[in-house]
């Protein structure tokens, strides 16, 4: 697999990142509105680092060498979230789930600074035309 470095453009690259603001956009949502049944403590948690885990995986893998920028705007995401969670009547902020965000946040920046955005050059060359 080809190793990139800055210089590795991706041809739709500006669209990948529209997608992962999206996808923060309905990760906002979902995180502001009402929740229904009773509260599964663990698979909670879990949620929080898989979500975390693949937004820092996305935008590590479109953002290469920014691990550091990426990784600390995912914790302050969560941040903001759980202090907009806190202001509603009917969520409340949890610092469980803050850890677990910067857990699943640490999680996908080393994930994707590996080889993240080799991966996602490679998929684009087969996916897209010359």
């Amino acid at each position: 697999m080809k190793q990139c470095n800055n210089n590795c453009g991706l041809r739709y690259q500006t669209i990948y990142i529209l997608f992962g603001c999206l996808a923060l956009l309905v990760v906002t949502a979902a995180g502001l509105a009402p929740v229904s049944g009773g509260s599964v403590h663990h698979a909670d948690k879990l949620m929080h680092v898989t979500i975390f885990m693949l937004l820092a995986l996305w935008f590590t893998c479109l953002l290469p060498k920014r691990y550091w920028i990426i990784f600390g705007s995912m914790v302050v995401y969560g941040l903001l979230l759980e202090w907009l969670q806190g202001l509603t009547s009917y969520r409340h902020a949890d610092g469980y789930d803050l850890v677990a965000d910067a857990v699943g946040a640490a999680a996908g920046t080393m994930i994707g600074a590996r080889r993240g955005h080799g991966m996602l050059v490679a998929l684009e060359a087969r996916l897209t035309p010359n």
